[in-house]
């Protein structure tokens, strides 16, 4: 091969000398370039959601009842991050803790559950009877800003959740992070209201 300096520039034969030489450092910077520039589109067009719900317990949410609980909560609160949109975002992780149905998943479900309580975003939790006394229990929740039977609520009618035996309630605010629970706190007064 000739050396790059005695090829006529981006001739053919110029090009073929290129690649023989630098086709790995060419791969390398494309796909590089491709990463960083999806990155940065991704970063530009993400939506952050203004309210996080959790939902735990022996069931997940229908399409049917996240799309009605999604435009419930859109009702209540405000564009609290200041984008223009209003979004809600659920986080459902299905636990069981009676012994006799619990599988290999049960160990990974409590773990992110737990997770939850210590880096989550979310500030209301909807969980089932046996979850709400475990984490009661260990302190994680605060009954005295909220603390509903889904049954009684005007939030979950004519969902699933009015017919079981869940709860929802605020987790204790950390301090340690710097948590707003303005969404959270318009939500339950906008429902407590109805």
């Amino acid at each position: 091969m000739k050396s790059m300096k005695d090829l006529k520039r981006f001739s053919k034969e110029w090009w073929k000398n290129y690649f023989f030489y630098y086709k790995w450092h060419t791969l390398i910077a494309l796909i590089a370039i491709v990463l960083i520039v999806g990155t940065v589109i991704d970063m530009a067009t993400r939506v952050e959601p203004d309210i996080y719900l959790l939902f735990s317990g022996d069931y997940v949410l229908s399409d049917e009842d996240r799309d009605l609980l999604k435009s419930r909560c859109q009702q209540a609160i405000s564009d609290i991050n200041n984008d223009g949109q209003i979004m809600v975002q659920f986080v459902e992780i299905p636990l069981l803790l009676d012994s006799e149905k619990t599988d290999e998943t049960t160990a990974a479900s409590n773990h992110q559950m737990q997770m939850q309580f210590a880096t989550g975003e979310q500030h209301i939790y909807v969980l089932d009877r046996q979850l709400f006394q475990l984490y009661d229990g260990q302190e994680l929740l605060d009954k005295d800003t909220l603390c509903v039977e889904t049954k009684d609520s005007p939030f979950f009618e004519g969902t699933a959740l009015a017919e079981r035996d869940a709860i929802m309630v605020t987790r204790v605010k950390r301090h340690d992070f710097e948590s707003d629970f303005t969404t959270s706190q318009q939500l339950i007064d906008y429902w407590n209201d109805k």
